[in-house]
């Protein structure tokens, strides 16, 4: 399903040379370490042969010559060029077997992971791309309005639908606007989806419309249609009325979802709603305004009912 599903780790590129990196340090300085410990026994080894040797004074000569040498000789830290040049001089075939060994490796567990194929970003203008959560729910809300306009389009006649069939008795008001209203699970996150039709949420759904109505600047700002011989606000585009029956019972949700599928509503789901998958990451309700609603009433809404 296309929600509540968790990525596995998937070491990237960057990460692995990190590890590289650190993996060269630490050899490195397990080399040294081992250097420095091998010839600080040889010169111990060499302090000891010349005590042996002392007694003789017939090598006293000798060891005045070679005791300054060995004294001034001080342990050279080895860098990684060091050590790559000597392993490339001393054990050539051993250099080799390695250096094809490694990118192979690391070839084969990057093929592996990717599921035996091979995916190019040909779009350049993401490679400078920022990856932050601000960057990524900006791409995400582009994405879904770019959806919505997409989708929508075809409800060019929606007002045809929500009003009295019959030409003859409309008396609009005045031509109406469009504000949709996104609803997503509270446990929903962007690494963990959640299903938005649970009890819970439905309930909160409906709670939350039935708030809208009983604003105070509803009744004056909605869009009327003429229906039972008067004026009222047209009802809202939603859900929520086919989870209910008349008493405000909460009907059985996946014979709902099913019947949503059957009459081809998949515009207020995500892209994962389907008959193997009776679950999706948000729903909308689509409330009518009357045109020229001004800003005092959106941010009287917003403050009373919106606000979280």
């Amino acid at each position: 399903s296309g929600y509540g599903r968790s990525k596995a780790f998937q070491p990237t590129f960057l990460f692995v040379i990190a590890i590289t990196f650190l993996s060269v340090i630490a050899l490195c300085i397990l080399y040294n370490a081992v250097l420095y410990l091998n010839e600080k026994r040889n010169r111990k080894q060499q302090q000891m042969n010349r005590d042996t040797t002392s007694a003789s004074t017939e090598n006293d000569d000798f060891l005045e010559t070679e005791e300054p040498s060995v004294a001034g000789k001080k342990f050279t830290f080895k860098s990684p060029l060091d050590i790559w040049l000597t392993a490339l001089t001393k054990y050539p075939g051993l250099f080799l077997v390695v250096s094809l060994a490694v990118p192979c490796t690391l070839s084969y567990l990057g093929i592996e992971a990717s599921n035996r194929t091979l995916n190019v970003n040909l779009d350049f203008l993401t490679y400078l791309a920022m990856d932050s959560d601000e960057v990524v729910f900006g791409d995400h809300f582009d994405a879904a309005v770019d959806f919505q306009k997409e989708t929508m389009a075809k409800f060019d006649g929606i007002c045809d639908v929500v009003q009295n069939p019959d030409k003859s008795r409309r008396h609009l008001a005045q031509q109406g606007e469009r504000m949709d209203i996104f609803y997503q699970s509270p446990e929903w996150t962007w690494e963990k989806g959640a299903n938005v039709f649970t009890a819970a949420s439905l309930h909160g759904i409906k709670e939350l419309e039935e708030r809208i109505k009983e604003h105070p600047g509803w009744a004056s700002n909605c869009y009327q249609v003429f229906a039972h011989s008067k004026l009222q606000c047209a009802p809202f585009w939603s859900v929520s009325d086919r989870f209910f029956d008349s008493d405000g019972q909460l009907k059985d949700i996946d014979s709902v979802l099913l019947d949503m599928l059957e009459e081809g509503l998949v515009t207020m789901t995500d892209k994962y709603f389907s008959v193997e998958n009776l679950a999706s990451n948000f729903t909308r309700t689509s409330i009518y305004l009357r045109k020229g609603v001004g800003s005092d009433f959106f941010k009287d809404l917003h403050r009373d009912i919106l606000w979280p």
